[in-house]
C-alpha cells in the first residue's frame, strides 16, 4: 500500500529506486520486483495514502496474518498502527532510522519499551491519546541522534524537519522486521 512515486532521494535507500525506475509509482515498482522473485507470489497492490478511515477498509476483518508499518509520516503511522490493534491484526513497525549508523544497536521490542528514539516517543504520545498502549512491536535504534542532523524543510510533505538515513539502516530495520515476522508465524 502506497500511492508515492519513485524519487532519487529513495535511491541511497530502497531497492526499486533505480534511474530507470525514476517516477513509476512505487507498488508497481514492487510488485513487478516480487513477481520477478515469485511469479506464485499472490501480491495485491493498492495505490492508496494510509490515512484516518481508509486503514480499516485496507485492513479488513482478519485479512492479513501480519502487517510491516514502514510508513515515515507520524499520522498515518499512528492510524496505521491503532488500526492493527483495534482489529487484532499483528504488526510490526519500524521507528527511526535516521542518522543511527550503528546497526549492533538496532532492537525488537514493544512499543511501550522503546527508548530514545524520537520518533516512537511521538508515536507512543499519539497512540495514547486514542487509549492504545500495547499490542504493537517496534524495530527502533536507542543511538543517540546528533543534533546536527535536523534538516529545516519548507514544512513540505507535513513534515518539518528531516533526517538523512545511510544507506544500510532502513535494510538493517527491514530485515529484523522480516525476521520478527517469520519467526512469530512459525512460532520459533
Amino acid at each position: 500500500v502506497d500511492n508515492d512515486t519513485i524519487h532519487p532521494s529513495n535511491k541511497n535507500r530502497q531497492l526499486i529506486a533505480l534511474d530507470s525506475t525514476m517516477g513509476n509509482l512505487k507498488i508497481d515498482s514492487f510488485y513487478e520486483r516480487f513477481s520477478d522473485i515469485n511469479a506464485d507470489a499472490k501480491i495485491i497492490k493498492l495505490n492508496k495514502f494510509v490515512e484516518g478511515e481508509n486503514v480499516f477498509k485496507i485492513l479488513g476483518k482478519g485479512k492479513y496474518d501480519y502487517v510491516i508499518d514502514a510508513i515515515d509520516t507520524l499520522t498515518p503511522k499512528v492510524d496505521l498502527l491503532e488500526a492493527c490493534v483495534k482489529t487484532n491484526t499483528k504488526v510490526i513497525s519500524s521507528m527511526g532510522s535516521g542518522a543511527r549508523m550503528d546497526p549492533s544497536r538496532v532492537k525488537i521490542s514493544e512499543i511501550e519499551n522503546s527508548h530514545h528514539c524520537k520518533l516512537a516517543y511521538l508515536v507512543r504520545k499519539r497512540l495514547h491519546q486514542r487509549n492504545v498502549y500495547k499490542g504493537i512491536k517496534v524495530v527502533f535504534s536507542p543511538e543517540k541522534v546528533p543534533e546536527h542532523a535536523h534538516i529545516v524543510t519548507d514544512g513540505s510533505n507535513n513534515k518539518r524537519t528531516i533526517v538523512g538515513t545511510i544507506s544500510y539502516m532502513p535494510a538493517i530495520f527491514g530485515c529484523y522486521a522480516a525476521s520478527e515476522v517469520i519467526r512469530d508465524i512459525l512460532a520459533i
